[in-house]
């Protein structure tokens, strides 16, 4: 399978599972403790389910808590030896599940791209990247990177976009001012993917041309991580050079089955679903 560089947060998320809906003045919680999550984490592990050599560029805090959390990526097939571990606590955001499974994430993170120097990570051969951290030693790279590797960038509110073959954003991010490809300053991605959770996702490239599809039918019990699951599906769809709505339909598979299930890490058991995924049968 591909070689795939993963950057992003490595999170020690702790869940609050709400007893009613927000906005609330005031709302009884159960805490459901803490877990592995964060961006770089769910993404890598949700590509090692595909079979995939996943090597992680991000920062994971020191002491027993960080061990353990580098422990179970290892486990999961991730390589983690390129993890930068500064010396602080691991971080801990908060994140709030309402009954319907939509949650709230509360950030307070130290920051974790500037931790990490990713020009060590140019002359390696990449088959594809997720660029998944806003950092101009990372945009740098991807410039670099640009022609030799599949890019998928994931495109926050209110920051640069790093260059792309492909970004994909959340509409959920930013309803007031959704994310738009004029917004961007060249060079534009080939596709600006914006996934509208129980309405799907869209394509929109930047001659105008549109895709768009459903989201796979699902039962929600916690969306915390279903982004970084439908990431893995494009970018896995990505390196095969697969058309786009197949990947976007793989992405959207993988993440119905991520949001039936607590917790934000992924299952091992989305490589069923890799492995069951035909990318032409997909198509219309």
């Amino acid at each position: 399978m591909a070689r795939i560089l993963v950057t992003g947060s490595i999170n020690r998320d702790r869940t609050l599972r709400l007893d009613g809906p927000l906005p609330a003045c005031r709302v009884t919680a159960r805490d459901m403790g803490f877990s592995l999550g964060g961006a770089a984490s769910n993404t890598a592990l949700a590509l090692a389910c595909a079979g995939h050599e996943v090597v992680i560029a991000s920062a994971c805090g020191a002491g027993p808590a960080g061990d353990a959390m580098l422990a179970q990526l290892a486990a999961g097939g991730v390589d983690v030896s390129r993890v930068a571990r500064p010396d602080a606590p691991p971080a801990e955001p908060l994140i709030l599940i309402e009954p319907g499974g939509e949650r709230t994430i509360i950030h307070h993170m130290p920051g974790q791209g500037a931790m990490v120097d990713f020009a060590d990570f140019a002359d390696e051969g990449w088959d594809g990247i997720y660029a998944a951290m806003p950092a101009p030693g990372l945009s740098a790279l991807c410039a670099r990177l640009l022609q030799r590797s599949a890019i998928l960038g994931q495109w926050y509110p209110a920051t640069h976009a790093p260059p792309a073959d492909v970004l994909v954003t959340s509409a959920a991010a930013s309803p007031g001012a959704p994310q738009r490809l004029t917004d961007l300053a060249a060079p534009l991605p080939g596709w600006l993917v914006t996934t509208l959770g129980a309405d799907g996702a869209q394509a929109v490239a930047p001659d105008g041309a549109t895709i768009t599809l459903p989201a796979w039918p699902a039962r929600p019990v916690d969306t915390t991580g279903a982004g970084d699951v439908y990431a893995a599906g494009l970018l896995h769809g990505m390196v095969a050079g697969w058309p786009l709505p197949a990947a976007m339909t793989l992405a959207a598979q993988l993440a119905a089955h991520h949001v039936e299930t607590p917790g934000p890490t992924p299952s091992p058991s989305l490589s069923e679903i890799f492995a069951a995924f035909n990318p032409e049968e997909s198509l219309p």
